[in-house]
Order: C-alpha cells, then structure tokens, then sequence
C-alpha cells in the first residue's frame, strides 16, 4: 500500500504520518468501518414486484454517499480544504453548484461536514471570471447549504457563533435582488453552472431564485427574525406567480414550461429567442 502526504514543509505532514504509523492496515479498515456502520444505521428498502432492484437502489445511494464524502476533504480539525466534484475539465477550481448536490445528500449522515463547507463557501460562491449576473444559480449554493444545515440539525447557534455567514448570505440575497427585472419578479443570468442558460430569465435559475427566498425566509424565522423572514416568503410568492404567467404555454401534450423568457429585453444575440421551447436538465433536475 502507498500513502501520499502533501505539505509546504516536513513539518506539516510528520504528525499525520505518525498518526498512520501508529495502527495497523486493519485497525484502521475496522475504525472505517465502525464509522460507517454508525453513520449509516440499517437501510431497509422494499417493492412489492422489484425486491432486486429495490436492493440496487439501496446499494447505488450507499455507494453515492461514500462517493460524494470522499470529495470533501478537510483538515484535521475538520476545516475544509478541498471539494472534488464534478466534470474534469473544472481543472483546479472548487465548483459551487457541485458543492450543493454532494451536501444535500451527505447531510443525512455528517451535517458536521456541512457546516463546514457552508463556512468556506458563503464567501466563494462568486464565478471568478465574470460579474454577478454571470451564473445566478451558482451564487445561490449557500444559502440551500444553509436551508439544509438548519433543517437536518437544527442548530440555530451556529448561526449566531458564525455571523459572518449570515452576512454573507444576505450579500448573496443583495447580490441576486439586484437581477430582478425591474417589473416582474423574475431574475436573470448568463449561465447555469458552465452552460449557457436558453432565454435570459430561465426557468431551472428562477426555480433556485424561489427555493432560495423560501430557504432565506424560513432561515430568518427560525432565528427570530420574523419580518425578514416574511419578506423572502412574499417575494418567493410573487416569483411563483410570475413563472406562471411568463413560463408556461401550450405544448403538444397541453400547458408546459417553456424553459425560459427574455421578457422585453430580447435585443441580447447571447440568449435564445423566447418562444424557443428548451429545457436545462442539469440546474431544473438538481433543483428539484
């Protein structure tokens, strides 16, 4: 077996290389597999006519989980260093919008890691080549990383231990409202994660624009402050309505989202033509 080790000086790898040193192979194959037996309990899963597959189903979210804890990896404190995730052509940078998906799964098991990757990420959700407007689902990452902490573990102190998250997710919140068309609650972006998104207010972004001023608002009202929290809630409101008046038209099977709208701003050769049917599988489903 081989073990790398990575460290500006000597000093910084020599106790974690002692650390190693002082188990054997196999006291530390059973330390991982204590750890996860305590994580993971006893999933039962069931289906009258597919117990096979049902099995499969099981095995695939055990095999994911294992797979999307691997690519968080922290220090030994517990400080997060490093997120490995997503397409290979992300080269060296960290990748907000594969941040999400990886939590929102492993915080079934280790919320304690999501907190701390809300704490490196509420600062660094921002696309590093381009302004706000360059990828508004991309932004957003925190603020869900934030809404599914709280939910998992109810840990409210957190939150007031850490008041630079929240300064931050309101930034984000700032950041987002300053994308609103100026008459309809309806926000824009460039692109989803890589991809360029179809029209300029696009249904899969919208959708995370409505998720996240649920997920703010209720983030408010569980730390007391009730009139921000009605705030995000009403505007969540108006955002619902708004894709339903501007995103949904008649389609072959009857009334679908159309994908998106550019509303009256359709003058920009870098968004589709509304009226040009499409779907972002990757932002809608992930939202979802």
């Amino acid at each position: 077996e081989t073990f790398l080790a990575a460290g500006l000086e000597y000093r910084d790898i020599q106790p974690t290389i002692h650390a190693l040193a002082l188990r054997r192979p196999l006291d530390w194959l059973n330390k991982t597999a204590a750890f996860w037996r305590s994580r993971l309990g006893e999933l039962t899963v069931g289906s009258t006519n597919m117990a096979r597959e049902a099995e499969w189903s099981k095995d695939f979210f055990i095999r994911s989980l294992i797979d999307n804890f691997n690519c968080i990896q922290t220090t030994a404190n517990g400080t997060m260093i490093a997120h490995r995730q997503g397409a290979p052509s992300h080269g060296r940078r960290l990748w907000g919008i594969d941040v999400e998906p990886t939590m929102v799964s492993l915080m079934h098991i280790c919320p304690e890691l999501e907190a701390q990757v809300l704490l490196y990420f509420a600062n660094r959700s921002r696309a590093s080549n381009g302004d706000i407007e360059h990828s508004l689902p991309i932004l957003l990452a925190p603020i869900f990383l934030a809404r599914t902490y709280l939910d998992a573990t109810g840990d409210k102190d957190f939150f007031q231990k850490n008041p630079n998250v929240m300064k931050a997710m309101q930034k984000i919140m700032d950041d987002m409202l300053s994308l609103k068309h100026n008459k309809v609650a309806l926000f824009s972006t460039k692109y989803s994660s890589d991809g360029p998104v179809g029209c300029r207010y696009d249904y899969g972004t919208n959708l995370k624009a409505w998720f996240a001023c649920v997920s703010f608002g209720r983030i408010h009202e569980l730390l007391g402050n009730k009139e921000g929290g009605r705030l995000f809630t009403e505007l969540a409101d108006e955002i619902s309505l708004a894709i339903d008046a501007n995103m949904v038209v008649d389609g072959p099977f009857g009334r679908q989202l159309s994908g998106g709208t550019n509303l009256d701003r359709e003058e920009d050769p870098f968004y589709s033509k509304t009226g040009y049917l499409y779907y972002d599988g990757e932002d809608t489903s992930s939202m979802l």
